[in-house]
């Protein structure tokens, strides 16, 4: 009988050992294929830019004036890959769309898919946090030579 009451006890202090282990390795962490994304664009050129946006509720145009930046667009974006040389290329392309169309200083030009602003990879990124990147952009004459009617 004794030999019983010893084995319950180790048994109860084990389960209970099991237990505080378990419940204090619990942690909130989004899920891991779920981004937070804020884009920012700078001019470093002497011409407005002008360009269309958008996220999954509107579409707007992005104005920015010669040498300064835009505001932040923030959004939600899902990977596989949550690193930050990797992970946003699809958001970047649902942003942007399949072709930016800039307005430099009241002149047509367009920006095809695989270059600049299109290109994750020509971004400087920043990790805001867990799960939070910031990617920056600046336009420069270089974009768009050649490229506007």
């Amino acid at each position: 009988m004794k030999q019983k009451t010893i084995w319950m006890r180790y048994l109860t202090i084990g389960i209970s050992l099991t237990l505080l282990l378990l419940l204090g390795s619990c942690r909130a962490y989004p899920e891991v294929g779920i981004l937070n994304v804020d884009f920012v664009f700078s001019n470093a050129t002497d011409s407005s830019i002008e360009f269309d946006v958008s996220d999954d509720s509107k579409t707007w145009t992005l104005e920015i004036a010669p040498q300064s930046t835009s505001e932040v667009i923030s959004i939600e974006a899902g990977s596989s890959n949550p690193q930050p040389e990797a992970c946003c290329q699809d958001a970047l392309g649902d942003l942007l769309g399949g072709q930016i169309t800039l307005i430099v200083d009241n002149d047509l030009c367009f920006v095809i898919r695989d270059k600049g602003p299109h290109v994750i990879s020509s971004y400087d990124y920043e990790i805001i946090g867990d799960h939070h990147f910031k990617y920056s952009y600046v336009f420069t004459d270089s974009d768009f030579e050649g490229d506007c009617e």
